[in-house]
């Protein structure tokens, strides 16, 4: 226990945290995600993870500047866990969005774009098509080029440039629901997420 809360205390950022997790236990299973809710379950590794969310981070480098805002639309999973980081390997702002279904209106989905003012939009192939008949009904989100996040394998993991992130920048904004009013974001810096893992690491005891 307090050799893990030690750790998150010598990091200033979530990037320079899985990069010493990848370094330092590369084996070690960070992250498991169970498909039906249960037992049927795909993992991640520390070093899985960096290295993917350096390929990711790669392919956002190539189309946006650090400080840019990037729309991440992924459906829960290891997928959504590679753009998150991606985003923050890339030194860019992730903006998560949980993709709307067809039959749902976009009206949140719209509003939160026009707030956020993203560069790009990150998503999957299966999205893409569910909301390809709907993006054509808004111009904001017309105008946003919606990227499959599995061209990030064309990029290698040695292809990422390390970003000059600070505990006090920006790694994500996080929207309110939007269910009685126009949705609301907050920023959360790498100084907020990581005080929140050290609260977290002194209550739940870890494997």
């Amino acid at each position: 226990m307090a050799k893990r809360a030690s750790a998150v205390l010598q990091v200033e950022t979530l990037v320079e945290l899985l990069r010493e997790r990848a370094d330092s236990l590369p084996d070690r299973v960070g992250y498991t995600y169970l498909r039906d809710g249960r037992t049927d379950e795909e993992s991640l590794t520390y070093s899985e993870l960096d290295r993917r969310s350096r390929t990711v981070a790669a392919l956002l480098q190539s189309r946006v500047q650090p400080g840019d805002r990037v729309l991440v639309c992924h459906g829960p999973g290891l997928d959504y866990l590679a753009a998150f980081f991606g985003c923050l390997y890339a030194g860019v702002v992730a903006v998560p969005v949980y993709p709307p279904r067809f039959s749902q209106k976009l009206e949140r989905l719209v509003a939160l774009v026009q707030d956020a003012a993203p560069r790009i939009a990150l998503t999957s192939q299966s999205i893409s098509a569910t909301l390809y008949p709907l993006l054509a009904q808004n111009a904001a989100l017309s105008a946003l080029e919606w990227i499959d996040s599995a061209e990030s394998s064309e990029f290698a993991p040695g292809e990422w440039r390390a970003p000059d992130l600070r505990a006090e920048d920006t790694a994500f904004l996080q929207y309110t629901s939007g269910s009685i009013a126009s949705p609301k974001g907050v920023v959360l810096t790498h100084s907020n997420l990581l005080a929140n893992l050290q609260s977290i690491s002194g209550h739940v005891r870890c494997a």
